[in-house]
């Protein structure tokens, strides 16, 4: 009876693609900014949206700028115009978006903590 090999090797471990690092934005000089179109809702939407959100990724998980052990945005340290004035300084968008910017670096932030806690746990 021949013994099935497929998956045995259990040392070896699947490479994932690793945590987004941004550096092209945060790199980016002062004075270049990166237009962001709005629908109605005041929503990243276009080619460029995907550069915001990868960004935003990238500050909700910086420690400095959002520590975790916070449940929620009112307790934040950090001022939420500080954050949004950091993507002010990378990103041309309306201040509409600024709801939907923030919101977003929230969820990011909390399915951050999430995913942490479980693996402590």
């Amino acid at each position: 009876m021949a013994e099935d090999t497929v998956g045995s090797d259990a040392s070896v471990r699947r490479r994932g693609r690793g945590p987004t690092r941004a550096t092209d934005i945060w790199n980016l000089p002062s004075r270049e900014k990166i237009p962001i179109t709005l629908n109605e809702l005041g929503q990243g939407i276009g080619e460029n949206t995907k550069k915001l959100v990868k960004f935003m990724g990238t500050i909700a998980r910086n420690g400095d700028l959002c520590p975790l052990g916070f449940k929620q945005w009112t307790s934040f340290p950090t001022p939420r115009k500080d954050i949004w004035n950091l993507v002010l300084g990378k990103f041309e968008i309306d201040n509409k978006g600024r709801k939907w910017v923030l919101s977003s670096i929230g969820k990011k932030m909390e399915r951050l903590q999430v995913k942490l806690e479980s693996h402590v746990v």
